[in-house]
């Protein structure tokens, strides 16, 4: 057998990063190519594996993390100096504005904390500490610095990541599921194989015709950093064909922190069944030695390999795209793109903010599934796609679990569109030569709006006193009330429509590069509220101004032009898959838009007729509805509403009233139809709020018994309760301690106005107690669509109210759809998602947004900072 080659086609490598052809074999165009294997999402073809107990030679992870310092002064101010180390745990928090919930500062051996104090932008005070990405400061009079263990930092979820990368401490059914997984880095988040040297995993598989195997390897950062840091490791990766002795075929050595796409040439034992390993080496000194392999691919080079790009638009209004008929022209190269493709006239987002409407759109179902049934890039990286996701909201990352299908997936927030198009294409020129899927998430079109200043001048004119700074929603909100609201208004929207623009060209620079073979899918999430219902910015309604979205795609084999029929962003799974060639399978709810694409005359009736679910706002009550033909329903609070979006697109005449007898019982039901799941007139129980020192208990007495009951959502996590029944009694508490409520539905046995007349309510408060019952002398209220209070009454201070409500029930197997997480609370806030009393801090980092940061200077423009990259944005 000849020798095997050298350790890496560095030719090959140095070619792929430089941007020119590599000197290497690749299948010619046209040529049918193996399927590529992605090592990590095969667990079929592992045969054995070797693991280390643990990386930190048998020592604990500490709940109180020692700082190690060394402490160096930083500066000195009205006698306060403030020192310096190194933050002993790596964070997913993207802003600074306080620690997140769990984490604090301890003097050694001392149980109270040190007092918080927020950095650069307030004094320093004695006796205080503050952070930042990587960063611990001290600010004390005393003038010589901390020493050594002198401070402890408890962060809980630090120390619960780093016993997740040792296998005795990790909370995984088996090797498998250690090996196997994603890990996150910086702003970036890898799927691939884990390896803490000394380690190995094998596989056993078919070395393909021209074969190489592709990775992206390094050492991970500590998550916890009390011990003496990584030396670096070694990493190699080993052939045995025919029962031979494995031959070492390429090493690296690899340096904590660092990750870089490596190449090796695999082609001597094409066609050949081999045993391929990873091993790794620790340095002198094993600690920390947490080897990470991103995305092993076997794999042929192809000349002409399947592209699939993803452009995901933030907070797009379909209806202010000169695209779909609006009057500016806000997007004429998209325009002029789109006549290549099919354009769905009347696409439908599932909820009106970013987290559920991205789950449901990247699984083909409602979002509760998410986690549950496989995602597009997990089906897409099992049938050879490399992956690649570049987003700009928190919503997106992986503290919501959205980071662990993707091969690579980049998070930060409020990126500008040209510096998401720079990575997306560095990423696109390495993986040039496999199938690859890759979605670029853009922001600009959510405030705050940062469009370069040539962009915003199309159509803004005098900026508002109010948002000539920074832009922020309360900006907004403040700007838009009282004298001169109508000239603020109309600003915003200007900005708006600037933004969009501004995208266009971005967008269109990318999407003129894919070639005839490659799928291109533009679409948004939700859009935008300006006021038309009384509001402003998203999650909040279920009106046409937040569902209704932009769906365009161009693929080879789908007919240009424009689809009349609605359609859903939960079709846009099953409609890749087939156009990929890709099975799918009864998980997948949505439907394949390639018939309707092509003019099947059964597919359009098929389309017209589904009934099309929404629901799931960020905040307050729970809202549901349904479209049935050009017949809109939604409920929220107890209220109905009933639209006919043909005759009052803008929905300002309800048709509730005038349809109660009618058609608002089999809405009801059909929203029930549309979601997968029973939906129920139900009673529904509501506090106005939850505060003191006591839980509020509710305890329902429902003639005819209980059929079924559950409390309702609260995705912002404000509120807790709990419900129980048997026989003809409900038991609910909501427990104190918290800032919000949540309602909880009790569905009757007999129907719900029967079940009305005899009610019973208790309340009870600590030793207060109120009962409530229906008056025997009134009429029943119907559930007629309007909120119909049943009874109301008051204990402890705390006032209940019950009405009737119409919901579904939750999906068996589903989850809760959780919009807050600690960790990134602060981005959540400087994002607009949080409603509390916390300061908003613009990053220091964040593009001007008066400026936007690319005026021309001389022939080039001026460098700005976007996130942890200094650039010269490109004229795009």
């Amino acid at each position: 057998m000849s020798q095997p080659p050298p350790a890496v086609s560095a030719l090959f490598l140095a070619g792929l990063l430089a941007g020119c052809t590599p000197e290497v074999p690749v299948a010619p165009a046209g040529q049918a190519v193996e399927r590529p294997v992605l090592l990590a999402r095969s667990p079929d073809l592992l045969v054995s594996s070797e693991l280390p107990a643990d990386s930190r030679g048998g020592e604990p992870v500490p709940e109180r993390i020692p700082v190690r310092g060394p402490f160096q002064l930083r500066r000195t101010t009205a006698g306060v100096h403030s020192f310096e180390t190194d933050l002993p745990v790596r964070l997913r928090s993207l802003f600074f504005i306080r620690p997140p919930e769990g984490m604090a500062l301890h003097q050694a051996g001392v149980e109270d904390e040190v007092t918080f104090r927020r950095g650069s932008r307030q004094s320093p005070r004695d006796g205080t500490w503050s952070y930042s990405a990587r960063k611990l400061q001290v600010h004390m009079q005393v003038e010589s610095p901390p020493g050594e263990g002198d401070y402890e930092l408890v962060y809980g979820r630090a120390s619960e990541r780093e016993r997740s990368l040792n296998r005795q401490w990790a909370e995984v059914d088996g090797d498998q599921d250690f090996l196997l997984r994603s890990a996150w880095q910086g702003h970036t988040s890898r799927h691939g194989v884990l390896l803490p040297a000394p380690a190995s995993a094998t596989w056993r598989v078919r070395i393909p015709d021209l074969g190489h195997l592709a990775m992206d390897p390094g050492v991970l950062a500590p998550e916890v950093a009390d011990l003496p840091p990584s030396d670096g490791a070694i990493l190699v990766v080993q052939v045995a064909a025919g029962g031979e002795v494995a031959q070492q075929v390429a090493s690296f050595e690899l340096r904590s922190g660092e990750f870089a796409p490596q190449v090796v040439d695999l082609t001597p034992w094409a066609g050949q069944q081999v045993d391929l390993s990873l091993r790794t080496e620790p340095g002198p000194d094993a600690t920390y030695d947490y080897v990470f392999v991103g995305e092993p691919t076997l794999y042929t080079p192809q000349a002409d390999p399947r592209r699939v790009l993803l452009v995901f638009v933030d907070t797009l209004r379909r209806d202010r795209m000169s695209l779909y008929g609006y009057e500016r022209a806000t997007t004429p190269r998209l325009a002029a793109w789109a006549q290549g493709a099919t354009v769905f006239e009347d696409a439908r987002t599932p909820a009106p903010w970013t987290l559920p409407a991205a789950r449901a759109t990247l699984l083909g179902a409602e979002p509760e599934f998410w986690g549950v049934w496989p995602s597009l890039p997990e089906r897409l990286g099992r049938a050879g796609y490399c992956s690649a996701a570049f987003v700009g909201n928190v919503y997106l990352s992986a503290n919501f679990e959205m980071a662990e299908s993707w091969s690579h997936h980049f998070v930060e927030n409020w990126p500008r569109a040209d510096d998401q198009v720079e990575r997306l294409e560095d990423w696109l020129q390495v993986h040039r030569d496999r199938p690859a899927v890759a979605m670029l998430h853009l922001m600009d079109t959510h405030l705050p709006y940062t469009e370069p200043r040539r962009y915003r001048k199309l159509w803004a004119q005098q900026v508002p006193a109010g948002l000539a700074g920074s832009f922020l929603r309360g900006d907004v909100l403040s700007s838009s009330k009282g004298k001169g609201k109508k000239q603020a208004r109309q600003y915003v929207q200007d900005r708006y429509d600037s933004s969009i623009r501004y995208l266009d060209d971005q967008v269109a620079d990318v999407l003129d590069q894919l070639g005839p073979q490659d799928v291109a899918v533009f679409f948004s999430d939700h859009g935008e509220e300006f006021w038309e219902h009384g509001g402003f910015e998203h999650g909040h309604t279920l009106y046409e101004e937040l569902l209704a979205v932009p769906l365009a795609i161009a693929a080879p084999g789908l007919s240009p032009g424009r689809v009349q029929q609605p359609v859903s962003l939960q079709d846009l799974t099953p409609t890749l898959l087939e156009l990929l060639g890709v099975p799918g399978d009864s998980t997948i709810t949505g439907r394949s838009l390639v018939p309707l694409a092509a003019g099947d005359a059964a597919a359009a009736q098929a389309f017209a007729e589904r009934l099309h679910g929404f629901g799931r706002p960020l905040y307050g009550d729970e809202q549901w509805g349904v479209l049935d033909e050009q017949l809109k329903y939604a409920t929220k609070a107890g209220r109905e509403e009933v639209y006919d979006l043909q005759a009052d697109p803008g929905e300002l005449s309800d048709l509730a009233r005038e349809r109660r007898q009618g058609d608002l019982p089999a809405l009801r039901q059909a929203v029930g139809v549309a979601l997968g799941r029973p939906s129920h007139l139900a009673f529904r129980l509501r506090p106005d709020r939850v505060s003191g020192q006591h839980d509020l208990q509710v305890v329902l007495h429902v003639p005819g018994g209980v059929k079924t009951a559950w409390v309702g959502e609260d995705a912002t996590l404000k509120s807790k309760a709990s419900v129980s029944w048997e026989g003809e009694t409900a038991r609910a508490v909501w427990e104190h301690g918290h800032s919000g409520t949540r309602e909880v539905f009790v569905v009757p046995t007999l129907d719900a106005q029967e079940a009305a007349a005899g009610l019973v309510m208790e309340l009870r408060r600590g030793d207060d107690l109120t009962e409530l019952s229906m008056d025997p002398d009134e009429p029943v209220p119907g559930a007629d669509g309007r909120t119909r209070r049943l009874l109301r009454g008051s204990v402890g201070g705390l006032r209940m109210t019950l009405t009737y409500g119409v919901a579904p029930e939750p999906p068996a197997q589903g989850r809760s759809l959780q919009g807050y997480d600690p960790e990134t609370a602060a981005a959540l806030k400087a994002l607009g998602y949080l409603d509390d009393d916390d300061e908003v801090v613009v990053p220091e980092d964040l593009p001007p947004p008066t400026d936007g940061g690319d005026e021309p200077a001389g022939d080039g423009l001026t460098p700005v900072r976007h996130g942890s990259r200094t650039s010269a944005p490109r004229n795009r």
